[in-house]
């Protein structure tokens, strides 16, 4: 999900980041290539993956459950 997290982030992810790689991860991993001047393969090398692990913003947390009311 790191890696949806910082194509999101850099503009080339507009999908649900889910974790679950699809076509648009594929069309995003090929954007961001292109505008880094690499070959826009759309699949990553592991420099490339380190590269956007680690500008990667932080996971969103989910809301805390609320507590049942009582009466």
């Amino acid at each position: 999900m790191a890696v949806q997290r910082a194509l999101a982030a850099a503009g080339h992810y507009e999908g649900e980041i889910d974790g679950i790689p699809g076509s648009g991860d594929c069309r995003a991993i090929a954007d961001w290539q292109a505008s880094m001047d690499a070959p826009a393969t759309g699949y990553l090398v592991p420099g490339q993956v380190r590269t956007l692990v680690s500008i990667a913003p932080p996971p969103v947390a989910a809301p805390a459950p609320s507590a049942p009311a009582f009466a």
